[in-house]
């Protein structure tokens, strides 16, 4: 998408045929979902307009099946894409402070592998506005490891062994310290009791939460649009080849 979108869209034209708009998001959702993490982000911003969709909506939505139609020999590699990636469960968090111009809620985004493998993804806008990008980066965790918990328990079903914590990767080092530091300040007292639950998982080692640093988030792809050099480097780093 072009990063300069949505300033775009607060003054553009309505589209005329609306119904046309809303089966082409309907095809890249589902594209989104099951094998092109790359274009996750774009569909979820776009998919927000289907009851109103702007001319410069449609505009960006050619954008991504014209992508599309160049990278259609890209697949999703089922195997580890590094010899360096962790063989167990990992998790790479991020969050785009105030991402929506409209509201100015923040969107998430998360990527899971096993083996080297990414299995499951997801970009999503936030259901509150929060004050920080501490704030916005540790209710994202929170998203995702609600999902991690499901996958260690389908990990039990398969009789995997799930004795090791699971690695999350995080890029704000706020975030990382008000996970670690269980006392409450002034900028942080306000956040909802059911985001504290990730502290639970910390103090009981289920989790081992680490540094990354931004230019190898490879969830930075999930969050909001960026230019084609870092969307060609972190698609090939989310297993894209």
């Amino acid at each position: 998408m072009d990063p300069g979108y949505q300033k775009r869209q607060e003054v553009d034209e309505d589209m005329t045929d609306k119904e046309v708009y809303r089966r082409a998001i309907g095809s890249l959702l589902y594209l989104a979902i099951n094998t092109r993490p790359d274009i996750a982000v774009g569909t979820s911003i776009l998919s927000r307009h289907v009851e109103n969709p702007k001319q410069s909506d449609w505009i960006e939505v050619k954008r991504i099946y014209r992508y599309l139609k160049k990278t259609k020999h890209k697949k999703l590699k089922l195997g580890a894409v590094s010899e360096n990636q962790n063989n167990d469960l990992t998790v790479y968090v991020d969050a785009d402070r105030g991402g929506d111009r409209t509201d100015r809620k923040s969107n998430s985004g998360y990527c899971m592998t096993y083996k080297g493998c990414t299995i499951a993804w997801r970009s999503n806008k936030q259901s509150l506005v929060t004050l920080s990008s501490t704030e916005a980066e540790y209710i994202a965790l929170t998203e995702s490891l609600q999902e991690v918990l499901w996958l260690r328990r389908l990990q039990k079903d398969f009789n995997q062994d799930v004795s090791q914590s699971i690695t999350v990767y995080e890029d704000n080092q706020n975030c990382i310290r008000l996970l670690q530091n269980p006392k409450s300040s002034l900028r942080t007292k306000h956040i909802d009791i059911k985001y504290h639950f990730v502290r639970d998982l910390y103090q009981s080692k289920d989790i081992d939460l680490r540094y990354c640093p931004s230019e190898h988030m490879i969830a930075d792809l999930l969050t909001k649009p960026l230019e084609s050099v870092k969307i060609r480097q972190l698609s090939m780093d989310i297993g894209l080849v």
